[in-house]
């Protein structure tokens, strides 16, 4: 489904959130830096979460970098992914800057790789 994914991306979405290697797949590159470049000529908000090496976002042919926040002891990465979306997402929809909506991201998604299973509580 790989091209009707491209297609939803270049005329329906406006942000891009995906792991290194949902990217990495979705451009059909080798590496991030290639695939972010050709994600780019889409002209979207492209967010990627690299695990331990943090996250980054393209926007408007900027690359805005984000550290990882530190975790002493993972028992689960089970909504990681989903809980950086969130994180992130409610500070763009705040009209946060950029990093700080990376920062958010990770910081939530470091909580919850901290307990079995995706929620907080």
């Amino acid at each position: 489904h790989k091209e009707d994914f491209i297609n939803l991306l270049k005329y329906d979405l406006d942000i891009l959130i995906g792991n290194e290697n949902e990217i990495i797949e979705l451009a059909s590159k080798k590496n991030i830096i290639d695939s972010i470049n050709q994600l780019s000529k889409f002209n979207k908000l492209l967010v990627v979460t690299m695990s331990e090496k943090g996250s980054l976002a393209m926007v408007n042919n900027e690359i805005i970098n984000c550290e990882a926040h530190k975790v002493p002891n993972i028992l689960d990465l089970t909504g990681a992914g989903d809980l950086f979306a969130a994180g992130f997402l409610k500070e763009y929809v705040d009209q946060s800057e950029i990093k700080k909506c990376l920062y958010s991201g990770s910081l939530i998604a470091s909580k919850v790789i901290q307990k079995i299973g995706a929620r907080l509580n």
